[in-house]
């Protein structure tokens, strides 16, 4: 997480947005900086959780994952327990 950090100044030097502030299973936030935006989503639940993609984007590239397998289905994040998800989004 920290050589990701460290490539991308989005994470350092961008707009924070946290999204689904009412979900209690996955805590999910966007960094936004020069027309790019990272979506980053962590489940603390030992029942994994779920959260939607922010209104206006599509899923890119999963930059990082702690679990094999891709969590997206649909414009959902669908999250193993204890899993951590970084990825780009693209503006629809």
């Amino acid at each position: 997480m920290i050589k990701l950090r460290k490539s991308n100044p989005v994470l350092v030097y961008g707009r924070f947005q946290l999204i689904d502030r009412a979900n209690p299973d996955v805590f999910a936030y966007t960094c936004s900086l020069n027309g790019r935006t990272l979506m980053v989503a962590l489940s603390f639940s030992k029942a994994g959780g779920r959260t939607s993609l922010p209104a206006g984007y599509s899923a890119g590239k999963i930059l990082i994952s702690n679990l094999e397998g891709s969590p997206l289905h649909d414009a959902q994040l669908v999250l193993e327990p204890y899993q951590a998800v970084v990825l780009e989004l693209q503006k629809n």
